[in-house]
């Protein structure tokens, strides 16, 4: 069976103003960062699924971890392990880049997201995929509380194979640092469905 390959910025500065009739300066309050309203770091974990078109369907857990170390960039992983007919181990790892369409520190604001990387697929029965993929997207903060996501994702595999999935997603957030998160794929190659549930940490 083969495997759907889904895998799951800026700075504001303050004006300077001189004080007016003098001469003199008055102190300047330092330079702070604004946190954007979407962030990309993070750690996220709870469970995920892989149903195909006929036969029984993988089901299991999952833990990823997304950081950004400058502006525009982001690093990000993702392991799961799900049981089934055969034990499944997926494991993705790549580079991420954004780009703020509304640039605001509260909702709404809208990123355009690009992903890509490498990916190993292993069943227990010896069938052991590698791979690359590619995932343009957008992220959307609708209100403070909740984002809307969507993706396209082109994959390739070591033995020739490739594919095109498509997938949507939701985020609630409780407050900067807690949220709930949904995610569906459906993969148009081999008409699997790609399902997952989690909670995530930011910073």
């Amino acid at each position: 069976m083969k495997t759907s390959k889904i895998i799951a910025v800026l700075a504001a500065s303050l004006p300077i103003f001189s004080s007016a009739g003098t001469s003199a300066k008055q102190p300047v309050a330092p330079v702070e960062e604004v946190r954007r309203a979407l962030t990309y770091d993070y750690i996220e974990g709870g469970y995920t699924g892989l149903i195909p078109s006929s036969g029984s369907g993988n089901h299991g857990g999952y833990f990823e971890a997304s950081y950004s170390p400058v502006n525009n960039v982001f690093l990000f992983g993702r392991s799961a392990v799900m049981g089934g007919d055969d034990t499944l181990w997926d494991v993705a790892l790549g580079l991420g880049l954004y780009v703020p369409l509304l640039q605001s520190d509260k909702a709404p604001t809208v990123d355009f997201v690009l992903r890509g990387g490498w990916n190993f697929s292993s069943f227990d029965n010896g069938d052991d995929t590698n791979g690359w993929f590619v995932a343009p997207g957008f992220r959307a903060l609708i209100t403070d509380s909740l984002e809307l996501n969507a993706q396209a994702f082109y994959y390739n595999n070591e033995d020739g194979d490739d594919g095109i999935a498509a997938g949507a997603g939701m985020i609630y957030y409780f407050n900067k640092n807690l949220a709930l998160t949904a995610n569906y794929s459906y993969d148009f190659d081999d008409e699997s469905h790609f399902v997952q549930s989690g909670v995530r940490y930011m910073w």
